[in-house]
Formats: structure tokens, C-alpha cells, sequence
């Protein structure tokens, strides 16, 4: 019944569509029986166990509710692992998502947000781009537009190639390329820190330049003033020319892939044939993104009636990138929660046994004046001892842990003291909290009643 219940918020937190068939599926229905058979000849043959090693004798004197020390050790040995793995799932969860907070809000070196991107690729030749991207600046809530090989989050447009410099012809450096149009910098709001930016008023803008990003001019050695630079962009494997021409403006970097890789060195050329071209980006300025999607759709269908209209976001498609990071960061959330949940019942328990086994002490100590925040003191500093141990056990551990996995990124958060701090502040609050519980009720007790008892 449990499983049935959690199984719909299992697979919204996992993002998987799974189903069980308990009846239909031997392979469910044989481990379920021996599971629940095995757990009740367990569950019973301990009690049976434990009350048969009991010395007659030593049951009539009142001892029988002494264990031996090697089992009390176990239970706190029990609750301290119990701990330890509660604190590394709040450690790393604590990681996982100031990680995934830092690469959605990290600075990318273009602009995201109310960017809508059309795929033209095979709609390129069928009519002219060129045309319909003007009618599309007409709209209105529409800054500008560009058609482009590819975009940031979409591996497929860009295109590996050979840069040599001519001022260093051995020196070649393989960088990634984008074919676009005039428009392409505005429109995704790259950051132009030196040069000019393509533009129709230049002839040669499409025959002969080129805009690199800051890595591709350290790349090339080019660390002073890259500008007018002359350079030959080629094919990898044919070593066929395609063009030759000068530096005539470097972009700040910008991260074209997901921030698991580091920034490549990027050149970007102009080339005005559609036939390049697989996306057609659309700078927004309005927020109200259905009525202009609508109005754009309706340039579109003018020009191609025949294929429906296919428009996405690139804020949405860059942000897709890190989804495994999201739902990691869900499942370490809900997986914390439940092992504090039975940390805290493990010691919730350890603490009703040991201070029933303390019972006459505490009313003693109380007869003989102390207080309620006394014996809290008291009870509480051994269990607080053990969740010391299990933090001073898992920390450095998952710390180790977290570490490597922060390395599969190349841009990463800092682990500062303050995750430390607050991981153990929170689980030393949970115990304190369980452990406060019990030692409350026992001590506020009536000492005359306790020691009556006893």
C-alpha cells in the first residue's frame, strides 16, 4: 500500500513513467513473499532469542532488562551510521543544488531570455529567408532576427574547422565554427569587446571577415590586438580552403555548450546562402510572447503554407541541459529527508532505552536538587557525543565525494565553511529535538513516583 502510494511522486521526482504489476509479474510476487516471510521469522525469532538468554536467576533479582555492553554498543553503533549517512545526503544535497543554482544564474556571455528560435533547415531552400526574417523585424515586440548554423544548447549547427594564422602558418588551431547572417550578435546579445560587428554596409563582410571569441585569440596567440589579423579557415580532413580573410571584431566568451565543458574557441563568419543555415532566431522585446509567436506564425504560413509553424526557446532548451542535475538534486532532497527520519527514530529509541535504564539516577539527581535543564544536560551530551562521531565520520568523506563530482563541471560553486556549518547545524537540531523529547518527559517526572517504582 506504501509503495502504491509514493509510486506517482516517485516518478514526478525521477521524471520516469514507471508502473508495477504485482500479480502479473513473478519476478515481483516471489522476492515480495520471501521478503515478507523472511522479515517475520526475523522479527520474531529475536524477541524469542532474547528473553531465552535470560538467567532465571537473575530475572527474579530484577535483572533482566540489563543487556550486555557489546549490544548497547551495537544500537549506538546502529545510530551512528544512521547519522553518518544522513548527513552526507544533506551535505551533498546542500552541494548539489547551490551547484545547479550557480550554472542557472551564472553570466553566459549571450542573452537567453525571450529568444524564440524557428528550425529552417529543411524549409531553407523552399523560400527566402532573407525576406521573411525582414517582415519578422516588422513586428512589433520584435528587436531583431538572424538565421545561424547553430545556437548555445544545440550541438548540431556548429561545425569544426581548421584556423591558421598568417602570421603563424604552422601554427593551426582546430575551433568550432558558426555560419550566420547580419544580425546574429544582436540578436543573442553577444557582448562585442574590441572591432565592429558584421554589417551590410561592408562588401567584404561576407568574402572576407571574421569574429572570433577571447579564447580563440589566445588560441591563436593573438593576446595584444587581434584586429586586423589575417587568417585561412579550412576543413579538417580535405585541408581545402574556404575562406580567407581578417579579424574584424572579438566577442567575450560565451558558453555555447553546457558548463560541463569548458568554452571553445569559436570563429564566426557570415555566409547569406540559406542552405547554411538551420535556425532562424527572433529576439523578443515584447511580454507579450503569444500574441507576437502568433503574429510570426502568420509570416511564417505566408511564406511556407505547406509546413506547419515550429518555434521553441533557447532559455528553455539551454536550461534543459542541466534537467539530470534537477532531478538529482530532487531525489538527494528526498532521500535526506527520509534518512534523518529514521536517524531520529533510531535515536529516539536508543534515548527511551537508556533513559528508562537511568530512571532511579534521574530521580536521585532530582531529590538532590537538580533542575529540569540539568538532567537534560545530562541525557543529551552522550547522544550529541554520537552525532559528533558520524559527522566527524561523514564529512570528509562526502566532501571527497562532492568534490570529484563538482570536477565534471567546468565552471563550479565553492564549497565554503558555511555548508559545514550548516549540515551539522541542522542535523545536531534533529537530534537535539529527539533527544529533548524524552528527556523532558523524564525529567519533570514525580522523583517519589520513580523511585517507588524502582
Amino acid at each position: 500500500i506504501f509503495v502504491e502510494a509514493i509510486f506517482p511522486y516517485f516518478n514526478e521526482l525521477t521524471g520516469y513513467k514507471l508502473s508495477l504489476s504485482y500479480f502479473a509479474d513473478w519476478n515481483i510476487i516471489v522476492p515480495v513473499i520471501l521478503a515478507v516471510v523472511g522479515i517475520g521469522i526475523l522479527a520474531g525469532s529475536y524477541p524469542a532469542f532474547y528473553l531465552s538468554s535470560f538467567k532465571p536467576i537473575q530475572t527474579l533479582k530484577g535483572k533482566s532488562i540489563t543487556e550486555k555492553s557489546s549490544i548497547t554498543s551495537f544500537r549506538k553503533g546502529l545510530v551512528v551510521f544512521q547519522f553518518c549517512v544522513s548527513t552526507a545526503l544533506i551535505f551533498a544535497t546542500i552541494i548539489i543544488t547551490q551547484q545547479l543554482d550557480y550554472i542557472q544564474n551564472k553570466k553566459l556571455g549571450f542573452e537567453k531570455e525571450q529568444v524564440l528560435i524557428m528550425p529552417i533547415r529543411e524549409t531553407a531552400n523552399q523560400f527566402n529567408i532573407s525576406t521573411l526574417k525582414e517582415e519578422i523585424e516588422r513586428i512589433p515586440g520584435v528587436q531583431s532576427a538572424s538565421a545561424a548554423s547553430g545556437l548555445p544548447g544545440i550541438k548540431s549547427g556548429i561545425h569544426g574547422f581548421m584556423v591558421t594564422p598568417e602570421d603563424n602558418p604552422g601554427d593551426s588551431v582546430g575551433m568550432q565554427t558558426l555560419t550566420v547572417d547580419f544580425g546574429y550578435l544582436e540578436t543573442l546579445g553577444l557582448n562585442l569587446i574590441s572591432g565592429r560587428d558584421f554589417s551590410e554596409e561592408f562588401s567584404t563582410d561576407e568574402e572576407e571577415a571574421f569574429i572570433i571569441n577571447e579564447t580563440a585569440a589566445k588560441r591563436l596567440g593573438w593576446t595584444d590586438n587581434p584586429l586586423d589579423k589575417e587568417l585561412t579557415l579550412s576543413f579538417y580532413v580535405t585541408d581545402l580552403v574556404r575562406k580567407k580573410g581578417k579579424v574584424i571584431g572579438v566577442v567575450e566568451d560565451f558558453q555555447y555548450n553546457s558548463l560541463h565543458n569548458k568554452i571553445d574557441p569559436v570563429i564566426i563568419h557570415v555566409f547569406k546562402r540559406t542552405f547554411y543555415h538551420d535556425y532562424l532566431s527572433v529576439k523578443l522585446t515584447s511580454n507579450e510572447i503569444r500574441d507576437v509567436a502568433a503574429s510570426i506564425e502568420e509570416k511564417w504560413s505566408a511564406f511556407n503554407p505547406e509546413r506547419p509553424f515550429e518555434y521553441f526557446f533557447l532559455d528553455t532548451t539551454f536550461d534543459s541541459m542541466y534537467r539530470s542535475e534537477a532531478k538529482l538534486s530532487n531525489i538527494f532532497k528526498a532521500f535526506a529527508f527520509i534518512a534523518i527520519l529514521i536517524a531520529s527514530l533510531g535515536l529516539l529509541g536508543l534515548a527511551s532505552y537508556s533513559i528508562q535504564q537511568r530512571v532511579k539516577e534521574i530521580g536521585i539527581r532530582k531529590v538532590m536538587g537538580a533542575t529540569v535543564s540539568d538532567i537534560v544536560m545530562l541525557l543529551g551530551k552522550d547522544f550529541t557525543l554520537l552525532v559528533i562521531l558520524a559527522q566527524v565520520l561523514a564529512l570528509p568523506l562526502v566532501y571527497v565525494f562532492m568534490n570529484r563530482w563538482l570536477n565534471n563541471f567546468s565552471e563550479q560553486t565553492t564549497v565554503s565553511l558555511w555548508v559545514f556549518v550548516l549540515c551539522s547545524l541542522a542535523v545536531l537540531i534533529v537530534s537535539w529535538f529527539t533527544i529533548g523529547v524524552q528527556a523532558i518527559k523524564s525529567a519533570t517526572a514525580n522523583p517519589v513516583k520513580t523511585l517507588r517504582s524502582e
